[in-house]
């Protein structure tokens, strides 16, 4: 879609079964505010103080910027995120999240495990999946034969 020239996408279309949030969209840069309110809100609700709510909020806009920018090369190609909570072994509460992209399966994930600890190999654009990994507990990815899992 194009409005004076500016891409803009389809709404997002969001479901609950099962305790489980699911948003359906065709990934554009202007749907990251409906998972950023996502976010913040559940991470209100377990009691994540703001700036937790905000790293995992930057974690979650991350990876859907990666999916849009490297997965679907800046194009328009369907996203669907999944949020739930998720009671824990101690009894508190956790937020999961899953993306899940029909863009190429990525099959190369080492850049993940990958150190940032010499400031020499520090450079823009390129520490995205290490400031997720540094968030999230868990980040998992999936390769499928018509995308990804995350």
């Amino acid at each position: 879609w194009s409005v004076t020239g500016v891409q803009t996408c389809a709404l997002p279309i969001l479901m609950i079964s099962q305790g489980v949030l699911k948003i359906q969209m065709y990934g554009c840069r202007d749907c990251v505010h409906v998972l950023r309110s996502v976010v913040e809100l559940l991470g209100n609700r377990i009691g994540l103080d703001a700036l937790e709510t905000n790293r995992v909020t930057l974690a979650v806009d991350e990876l859907y910027a990666n999916i849009i920018r490297h997965g679907y090369k800046d194009e328009l190609g369907l996203i669907e995120f999944e949020a739930e909570l998720r009671g824990s072994q101690d009894g508190n509460q956790g937020l999961w999240f899953v993306f899940r992209d029909f863009s190429e399966p990525l099959t190369d994930t080492s850049f993940c495990s990958k150190k940032c600890d010499d400031e020499s190999q520090i450079r823009v654009g390129g520490l995205g999946m290490h400031l997720i990994c540094s968030v999230m507990d868990v980040v998992e990815h999936e390769p499928l034969d018509d995308g990804n899992r995350w």
